[in-house]
């Protein structure tokens, strides 16, 4: 778990070690104002923690200025065993993976090392390609758990489009090995292959994939594989009837290199037992599904969670159910920190109340969540966020209350005092003509008499 974090000349912490109840799972929810800094603050602190010796193989990304970013100093309980990182934000500052290098404790669920025009497609494949990595790995995985929480039974169709020909492999074959520069200008029919998969550190082709790939084909071409095929994902693992490849290695290769295309994605309601497709879905449930069954497909004990603004999409209803899905979710795991960056009243009136915290910018200190959950939005907006909008139900019920008591007893108690001074204070972001704003100088003159 991540005790502090210092960068940028700021320290900032991220739990109270005094309210930690045993070895459940910790969240911190990080909130600020735009351009505080939350999402540079998540994407160092991932970069530190995965350390110098995973530097090679993490793009730098040098438009959005990663290179600038200085080094920082992590404090943990211990070291973290996974770290995850998550986004819906083409925008995120998350490290991602060079091409197809692999970072043994690290997985990047988020947008910007996709290729394709389709990136909701793209997205997808991503996630089913870590769900069977996972799987092959644990059949015991912690997924049909997670389908069951979003209310779906535990199997998963996921349909394959193989696109594959003798002519392409060759053509692939040739470019690769003597003219790749040439690759995508002159062979269009294979340009949504993505390229990246085969090259290695140093740019350059990885004749050890290239050759790998080249006896998957062979198996495939063997086996007379359909154009269409179905896979299965269930409690028992995998279930496939056409033929029988090393499923993880060979769907891996061929779903990374664009070999074979996602067609669909599809679950069963526990309602009705009614097969649906994901993409049919709205946006805000397609968003959750994946969230979460990325998130399954990495975590173990001592995992690092980071989410960057989970809400993006997410109608208020689907706010509130995310966070508590993840609470619930991964419940079984011992001693995960979920940090997240949000903008969202709603995640945070939907924490628990252990184990929970939430940290601003301003000041970088973590504190208790528990007097902040189960409160309106217009609770949070004033009190946590200092941004109250227009008629805030929270600020206007105090002012009424101050204004009732102190009409009748003629002063002000201390916790009117309290009130009257949070009222100052938000009134600095209300608009002139809010009638909140009015009413709070109506109080500020019963003050001058009876203060």
């Amino acid at each position: 778990m991540i005790k502090s974090y210092r960068n940028l000349g700021r320290r900032f912490q991220f739990y109270n070690p005094e309210k930690i109840e045993g070895r459940q799972n910790i969240f911190t929810v990080i909130v600020g104002k735009n351009g505080s800094g939350k999402s540079t603050l998540l994407g160092s602190l991932v970069r530190d923690l995965l350390g110098v010796q995973n530097s090679k193989k993490l793009y730098k990304g040098p438009e959005l200025g990663f290179e600038h970013i200085e080094k920082g100093k992590v404090v943990t309980t211990k070291k973290p065993k996974e770290i995850i990182s998550v986004s819906t934000s083409p925008f995120d500052k998350f490290p991602f993976v060079r091409h197809s290098l692999a970072v043994s404790n690290y997985s990047y669920l988020g947008l910007r090392d996709l290729h394709g025009s389709n990136f909701g497609l793209a997205y997808l494949s991503k996630i089913i390609a870590s769900l069977i990595q996972s799987v092959f790995e644990n059949p015991t995985t912690a997924i049909g758990k997670v389908l069951n929480y979003l209310g779906y039974h535990d199997i998963i169709s996921i349909r394959f489009d193989l696109s594959m020909t003798k002519g392409m492999l060759e053509d692939l074959v040739y470019y690769l090995n003597d003219n790749s520069q040439d690759f995508p200008r002159r062979r269009g029919s294979l340009r949504r292959l993505n390229m990246r998969y085969f090259c290695n550190e140093e740019d350059e082709v990885d004749l050890a994939k290239v050759e790998y790939l080249i006896q998957v084909a062979e198996r495939i071409f063997n086996h007379k594989i359909p154009k269409l095929f179905e896979l299965e994902i269930n409690s028992r693992g995998f279930e496939m009837n056409h033929f029988d490849m090393k499923l993880s290695e060979d769907l891996i290769l061929l779903i990374q290199s664009g070999m074979i295309r996602l067609r669909d994605v599809g679950i069963r309601s526990l309602e009705d037992s009614r097969l649906f497709s994901i993409r049919d879905a709205s946006s805000g449930e397609q968003s959750v599904i994946l969230s979460i069954l990325g998130i399954a497909s990495a975590i173990r004990d001592y995992s690092v969670i980071c989410i960057d603004e989970p809400e993006i999409c997410l109608h208020p209803q689907w706010q509130e159910r995310y966070i508590q899905l993840l609470i619930s979710t991964f419940s079984s795991f011992k001693s995960c920190h979920f940090i997240i960056a949000t903008h969202s009243p709603q995640i945070i009136s939907r924490l628990n109340a252990r184990n929970c915290f939430i940290m601003t910018m301003e000041d970088g200190h973590a504190f208790d969540a528990k007097g902040y959950i189960k409160h309106s939005a217009d609770f949070q907006l004033a009190k946590l966020f200092d941004s109250p909008g227009y008629k805030n139900e929270f600020l206007s019920r105090i002012a009424l209350n101050i204004f009732s008591k102190v009409s009748k007893n003629k002063s002000f108690d201390k916790e009117d005092l309290q009130n009257l001074e949070l009222l100052k204070y938000q009134s600095n972001f209300l608009d002139k003509k809010d009638p909140v704003y009015e009413l709070i100088g109506s109080i500020n003159e019963l003050f001058q008499i009876y203060g």
